[in-house]
């Protein structure tokens, strides 16, 4: 038996139905109620810990969910829990830590998981190739892509010692992998392994499900790296729809998909929508006082590179200091995201003539940039099609470098020529 439950999101009020295990419900509530009339010295078990978390993590709150995961961790520690109680503490927090950009953290617990996994199951057991896919979700997070790979290829072949490949359990796998090649700008084999996923999930799910919309949402983000950008606009639109029925319009999880009708607008050149959904996800993300979300950062990257394809230098540049600012930070100076706000950033400071450091972070952007892509990945062409206005006369003059150039590139190159 399962029942709806609404919760009722602590930022803006908004309300969510989520269904979930009846038994889980009234764990919860009991669990709930007992310590309202006795907070002092009530045990609660790390199960029922980890389960208030999941609660959490349902809707989005991975704050609360990942405090409440180190409260069964340390509670299985106290309690001399078995070791698979502690790992499966210890990977569920792993996956709240990834969600949250918190990596270093996701990895070692994710580790330390695995050790004690090896300790429990056979070798090719499924739910070390479980672990292995999140491994390989938050080295790919954090732009280890080699590693990524690795974790996901073994993930797979421990798997299919006990699963066909055409199994629906096989389909989670191949979405991962098709978003891990995406980024890696393998976008064929992608597209291959997104078809096969969404064949197996069809079957599985109705077509307004939650989890057929987050994978109808990576798939539109492959088709805006393909020029398919009809086709993208469909999906996140649909994607969308179903999402907000789920979070509520302002919740954070929405944020992914705004940046996804963000790059596609931007890809359009329709940079009216993309700076209002930046904006809006701007709102959402940028809480006061609270740790900073995973998606600030790429929000204000995106921002501030609109703003700079338009010559609105002005409004980019507290916008581009502040995205170099948060990423550095929460992502480290040699991350992905790190590299495009460092790119950004340049642009414009060739504006301000500033060129030695816009040399400065070019060149720390792109030694990031080579050691994860070939030269003919999109991030690695930006930033060399930046560089190639480094030299001002060529750009004054109009010389050859306009070739280099992408077609939504050329209004910058306008911009910069103009007199000061």
């Amino acid at each position: 038996m399962k029942v709806r439950v609404k919760i009722i999101s602590p930022a803006g009020g908004k309300t969510a139905r989520i269904v979930v295990p009846a038994l889980l419900t009234v764990v919860i509530l009991c669990t709930a109620a007992s310590a309202a009339k006795s907070p002092k010295g009530l045990h609660i078990s790390s199960k029922v810990l980890r389960s208030m978390a999941k609660m959490y993590t349902a809707y989005g709150d991975y704050e609360k969910a990942s405090s409440l995961a180190q409260s069964a961790l340390a509670r299985a520690k106290e309690d001399n829990a078995s070791d698979l109680e502690m790992s499966v503490c210890m990977i569920e927090l792993a996956f709240l830590y990834e969600k949250q950009g918190r990596l270093v953290e996701a990895e070692q617990m994710c580790r330390g998981s695995l050790k004690l996994q090896a300790s429990i199951y056979y070798e090719g057991h499924p739910y070390i190739a479980q672990s292995l896919r999140i491994l390989s979700c938050i080295y790919k997070e954090g732009g280890k892509y080699e590693l990524s790979l690795a974790a996901m290829d073994k993930a797979l072949n421990i798997m299919l010692q006990s699963h066909l490949a055409d199994d629906k359990a096989m389909a989670p796998f191949y979405v991962d992998y098709a978003k891990l090649l995406a980024v890696k700008g393998d976008l064929a084999q992608s597209q291959a392994y997104y078809l096969k996923a969404q064949g197996f999930l069809e079957t599985t799910y109705a077509p307004d499900h939650l989890y057929m919309a987050n994978v109808k949402a990576s798939v539109a983000r492959l088709y805006t790296l393909q020029g398919k950008y009809g086709q993208a606009q469909s999906e996140l639109n649909q994607a969308l729809a179903v999402q907000q029925r789920v979070y509520g319009s302002n919740n954070q999880l929405l944020a992914p998909t705004w940046l996804s009708l963000a790059a596609n607008c931007q890809e359009k050149q329709d940079y009216s929508q993309a700076e209002r959904l930046l904006s809006k996800t701007l709102a959402v993300v940028d809480t006061k006082g609270q740790n900073a979300s995973p998606f600030l950062g790429r929000a204000l990257t995106g921002l501030g590179q609109v703003y700079i394809t338009q010559g609105k230098y002005a409004k980019a540049e507290g916008i581009c200091h502040r995205a170099v600012t948060v990423l550095e930070s929460s992502r480290g100076p040699d991350d992905v995201q790190t590299a495009m706000a460092f790119n950004n950033l340049a642009k414009l400071y060739i504006h301000q003539k500033k060129f030695s450091q816009a040399q400065d972070l070019c060149d720390k952007a792109l030694s990031s940039l080579e050691r994860r892509f070939d030269q003919g990945h999109p991030n690695v062409t930006q930033v060399r099609r930046t560089m190639a206005r480094l030299n001002p006369a060529a750009v004054t003059m109009g010389q050859p470098v306009h070739t280099q150039l992408h077609v939504d590139s050329i209004n910058e190159l306008i911009a910069l020529a103009r007199p000061h």
